[in-house]
């Protein structure tokens, strides 16, 4: 699966992301992202509408391509975030929990998706 970031981030014309936390930080340095913002500076603690506002005004300067969600949080805010900025939500799965009959290449897979959302996001130059 690394070498397969590897490959996939090669075709990255777009930079910039929006995550929900630090969670991709490792993902960003790997494929030579640039996480603009976060918005839960603070894990477990609601943004502030100034720090939503911040978070907006980020991403219009940088043209952020996207604001990346979890799929263990939820994702109204984010929603909300991107809809004011004008750019598009996704999920990514940084795999933190899965169901516990999980087959043996969930984590995998799980990446695999991951990928294939960045490659699709990240492949358009910025507008």
């Amino acid at each position: 699966v690394d070498d397969q970031w590897t490959e996939a981030s090669k075709g990255f014309r777009r930079t910039e992301i929006v995550t929900m936390h630090e969670v991709f930080d490792y993902v960003a340095r790997d494929c030579g992202l640039k996480v603009v913002a976060t918005i839960y500076p603070v894990a477990g603690q609601e943004p502030s509408p100034a720090e939503i506002r911040q978070v907006i005004d980020k991403i219009r300067e940088s043209k952020a391509a996207a604001v990346l969600t979890e799929p263990q949080y939820p994702a109204s805010v984010a929603k909300t975030i991107a809809e004011e900025a004008g750019v598009s939500v996704e999920e990514l799965d940084p795999v933190a929990s899965g169901p516990l009959d999980a087959p043996a290449d969930y984590y995998e897979s799980r990446m695999k998706a991951n990928i294939e959302t960045l490659s699709r996001l990240l492949a358009e130059p910025k507008s």
